[in-house]
Formats: C-alpha cells, structure tokens, sequence
C-alpha cells in the first residue's frame, strides 16, 4: 500500500508543479506582451525586465495561480485515474475510496504548509519591491508607512479606503540642511481632492535648526489645512498590507485594537493570509472531487465545466468578502465561512462518488 499512496501522492505533485510552471510561464509571456515598455525602463536591459517579472509575478498573481493549480493537479489526478480505469481496477481488488483520496490530500497539505512558508517571506518581500517599484518614496516598516516627498516626510498609520481617511500622521519638515525644523501629528487626515488634506487635532512642535538644545514651541490646533503634491493621496491610499507578514499584521491590530474604528484592513488581510494554505487544501479537494465524476461521464468535460463554475463562483463570493470585509461592511472571518460552505460541497460531491 505504500508504493500505492507513493503514486498518487507522486502524480497530485508532479501535476502541480507541472500546471504551476506553465501558468507563471503564461502570465510572463502576457506580462512581455503588454507591458514590454514597462519592463525596459524598469532597469538595464535583460536585467531590469527580469526583475520587473520576479516582482510582478509573485506581487499580483502567485496567491491565485498556486490554488487553481491545485485544483488543476486534483482533478487531473483523479480524472486520469478514473479515465484509465485506475479507479476500477483499485475498487475490484478491494481497496476503498479513501486510499486514493488519501495521498493526494496528504501532499495537498504539504503543499499548503510549503506554500504559507512561501508567502511569509518571498511573496511579502516581492510585494514590498513592487511597491518601491512602482513609487520609490514609498516605504512600508513594520505596520506603518513612511513617504517622503520634498523637505516633507510622511509616517502614518492605518488608511481608511472607503472614507479616505488616513488615521495616526505624523509630518517631519526639513530645512534645506536637512535638519527637522518642525514635527506636525495629527490623529486623523481626511483627503479632500487630489492633492489636499485636512488635519484634525493637531499638535504642532516647532524646532531651531540653529540651537538644536532649545526647547520646542509647542502649538495645538483642531484643524489643519495641507498641500500635498498631485496624487499622492492615491498613492497612499492604494496601499495595503500585502507587504506585511503576519506576525506585522498581528502587531498593527493590537495597536489600533483600542481604536473608535476597528482595524477593517487589517483584519481582513490577517484572515486572508491565515486562509491561503486552508484555500489551497480546499482547491485541490474540490479537484479531487469532480475528477473523481470523469470516470461516470467518461468524459473530462461535464466535470471541467462544473469545476470551473465552481471555482468561478468562490472567487467571486471571496473578492466580495474582501471588499466588504476593508469597508468593515462584514467581518474580516467572513472568509471562513465560504470555506466551510464550499469544503461542504466538496464532502457532498464526494459522498455520491461510486465506491
């Protein structure tokens, strides 16, 4: 029976990375098509394009790309085996169902705990280089994000999308030596249009570049009025987690847990990390389940477009508890639900497989 878990655990993973190497090999080849240009001024010739694609690649499409090739592996998996009469042959020696489905699961899991190390450390990196591809004044540290523009530097802390607020700023003015001249912090910015920002309970310290021992003037204000550069505001907005681990998430919401408004961004962000390895499990388990359907259809098409309406459905309902989760519409855990409710339907469709 090892050499027999040994085979289908070895075909699940040999088809994932299979259907994982073409898909990035895919992205990359649309990524040269339409964004060619991009890539050339991104750096010196090959190099520079190279690095626009281990940026772009890992940034935007490496957290759909792994489940839907698990999903591809176990439904590839079982549907061969059901095709070739694999499945047949097992059933009439005796053994059951669930030793097939076994292995597969098991190197699923290992893929999942795998694919979490992955994200942890060369995804969050590829997110926090593309951001700084993109907008080299643009720093992420820790929970916070750093932007300097001019003889201004920006910290602020967590961004509201929805209401374009940005609360917890603070704003260290320069001089042209260098020097810190003046400290602004404000416990809200509400962005007003492109480039104007209004700061509410300011409090303001003025430093003497020239005496450097003296003390500050020190000024409190209720409201702010501020200059900000064409789209900067966009900038800052767009920003979001992804370029933080999760041990950075936890910290940021710990912070911001005594907050009026709770941390929408980050909590949905922090559930959706956590749900990645459990999205990739449940991928290859709804794969596995209408693979299993190839060998009563004796055909890979009825089950591929149910497979793939499936899918559709899920990652739809998913960007729709995202969007609503960072509005705190709905619960950031609202994932977790749409987990148990499609590993569900999974158990069903593999209950009515033929034993």
């Amino acid at each position: 029976m090892r050499i027999f878990s040994r085979y289908f655990a070895a075909r699940f993973l040999a088809l994932f990375g299979g259907v994982l190497l073409v898909s990035i090999l895919a992205v990359a080849s649309v990524e040269v098509l339409l964004n060619l240009d991009d890539m050339l001024r991104s750096g010196d010739r090959a190099s520079g394009a190279l690095r626009y694609l281990f940026l772009r690649i890992p940034s935007y499409y490496w957290n759909s790309l792994v489940p839907l090739a698990a999903a591809t592996a176990g439904f590839l998996c079982m549907g061969l085996a059901g095709h070739r009469f694999e499945i047949v042959a097992t059933r009439a020696g005796g053994i059951p169902l669930a030793r097939l489905i076994g292995p597969v699961l098991l190197a699923a899991i290992g893929v999942a705990v795998f694919s979490l190390g992955i994200d942890e450390t060369w995804i969050v990196d590829s997110h926090r280089g593309w951001a700084q591809q993109e907008e080299k004044k643009l720093r992420l540290r820790g929970d916070r994000l750093w932007y300097h523009q001019g003889q201004r530097i920006y910290r602020m802390g967590r961004p509201d999308l929805s209401n374009r607020k940005i609360y917890g700023v603070e704003i260290f003015e320069l001089n042209p030596n260098g020097r810190l001249q003046q400290k602004t912090y404000a416990e809200l910015a509400i962005i007003q249009s492109e480039s104007d920002w209004r700061l509410q309970n300011v409090l303001a310290q003025r430093f003497d570049p020239a005496n450097p021992a003296a003390l500050p003037q020190i000024e409190a204000m209720d409201e702010v009025q501020l200059e900000l550069a064409p789209n900067v505001d966009d900038i800052l907005l767009a920003s979001n987690p992804s370029s933080l681990g999760i041990r950075d998430l936890l910290n940021g919401i710990q912070r911001t847990s005594r907050d009026a408004n709770p941390e929408y961004i980050l909590l949905t962000a922090l559930h959706q990390r956590l749900a990645q390895p459990v999205t990739l499990l449940l991928m290859a388990l709804i794969g596995i389940a209408f693979g299993l359907r190839v060998e009563r259809s004796r055909s890979f098409g009825l089950p591929a477009a149910g497979i793939v309406l499936t899918l559709g459905i899920f990652y739809g309902l998913r960007s729709g508890l995202s969007i609503l989760g960072t509005g705190g519409v709905v619960p950031g855990s609202a994932i977790w639900l749409l987990l148990l409710a499609f590993a569900a339907l999974a158990f069903l469709f593999l209950s009515r497989a033929p034993r």
